[in-house]
């Protein structure tokens, strides 16, 4: 408990980053205060490989857990916690992405479960690129940066948010 110990492998492709992370347990939190000192304005995709996120804001349940997509907003202040974990996350500049979604403001710390079928096809694409882009040259992997932001906002957007749910549910149940 007393150590950190993280190990990652970043890939750049276009503006978008692509980060492989293995770690310990730890808290992550990010301020107001924060973010109005470093200027960062992406959003965080995240897919848990091993271990658990959980919100730690007090606002909204919500965990994660291997599969799950997570994402993170870096204009908004966001808490959490994660046990020992692998994940693979995105860094989307929010020039690229907020333009696709419906709602760019709403999805700081909001959990998608795996078992949507839009998750499970954007969690293959980062896989893949993942392991793709070290032998793709610039221009190859710069031509991935618009279908995939453009997957992310298919995801995003075709997926209820959690104040929705109920709704969606009965719809699907009339149905």
């Amino acid at each position: 408990p007393e150590s950190f110990y993280t190990h990652g492998r970043t890939l750049c492709f276009g503006e978008v980053l692509l980060n492989y992370c293995v770690s310990v347990e730890q808290k992550l939190s990010r301020s107001s205060y924060r973010i109005g000192m470093d200027g960062f304005d992406h959003y965080e995709v995240q897919f848990f490989l091993d271990g658990i996120w959980r919100r730690g804001d007090g606002k909204l349940e919500a965990q994660a857990g291997p599969g799950d997509l997570i994402v993170h907003d870096t204009a908004q202040a966001h808490a959490g916690s994660a046990s020992n974990f692998t994940n693979i996350t995105l860094f989307v500049p929010r020039f690229l992405l907020a333009p696709l979604l419906n709602r760019p403001d709403e999805h700081n710390m909001r959990v998608i479960s795996s078992h949507n079928p839009l998750v499970g096809l954007l969690r293959s694409h980062v896989s893949g690129l993942f392991h793709a882009l070290p032998s793709l040259d610039s221009v190859q992997a710069a031509s991935m940066v618009l279908p995939t932001v453009e997957l992310i906002a298919a995801t995003l957007n075709g997926t209820p948010r959690q104040d929705n749910l109920r709704g969606v549910a009965a719809a699907q149940f009339n149905e």
